[in-house]
């Protein structure tokens, strides 16, 4: 095996993350009106199939995934960068939404939890200097 076969091929970016929400309708709501993403453009097959795709800016995507069973996730999470941390619990405590603390301090980030309706956990992180 040559030498340039032990290590993988560099990876440039994550492209997109796909979770799965009980009812489409509630998820788009929760993430375009809630938290403000806008939807793309999605192929007329993927949307009749129940996906939808959700932008999240820099050429990166979240997939919401329409199924009907409950799904149930623990430590599962997708993280989402933000300049304001204080900001964003205080405007998603006024929306309703349920804030959890992190488990694990990390020295250098402000960050909290949240679950979208499906029970789908999102970090909001802020990374110190």
């Amino acid at each position: 095996m040559s030498e340039q076969h032990l290590r993988p091929p560099p990876i440039n970016v994550l492209n997109h993350v796909a979770i799965e929400v009980n009812d489409i309708q509630e998820a788009l709501f929760f993430y375009l009106d809630v938290l403000g993403l806008t939807e793309l453009t999605t192929p007329a097959d993927v949307k009749e199939s129940g996906i939808r795709w959700i932008d999240l800016t820099n050429g990166q995507a979240l997939h919401l995934v329409e199924n009907r069973v409950k799904t149930s996730t623990n430590i599962a999470h997708f993280a989402i960068t933000v300049d304001d941390v204080e900001e964003w619990r205080t405007y998603l405590k006024d929306r309703g939404v349920e804030i959890f603390s992190p488990k694990i301090k990390l020295y250098n980030a402000e960050r909290f939890f949240l679950k979208d309706p499906s029970g789908n956990r999102i970090e909001l992180v802020k990374w110190l200097d």
